[in-house]
């Protein structure tokens, strides 16, 4: 079985800018379920997220990764 690259596996998604629009900065709930869908469903990197975000990426680990959900 052939793998697949990341390139290709991700071609489809959406960008961080159309995942994240102008209420990112008001509204903290929208913007922690944006995150977790970018990393966990969209297979962002935390990097990348904090990034279009202006977050650490540390502060991003904990919101896509909160430790109830373990």
């Amino acid at each position: 079985m052939k793998e697949i690259s990341r390139r290709q596996r991700f071609a489809a998604r959406p960008t961080l800018g159309q995942l994240f629009g102008a209420r990112t900065r008001a509204d903290r709930v929208w913007r922690n379920e944006s995150i977790r869908r970018a990393h966990l469903d969209h297979g962002y990197s935390l990097t990348e997220i904090g990034r279009a975000v202006g977050l650490d990426c540390a502060t991003i680990s904990r919101i896509a990764n909160p430790p109830d959900a373990v």
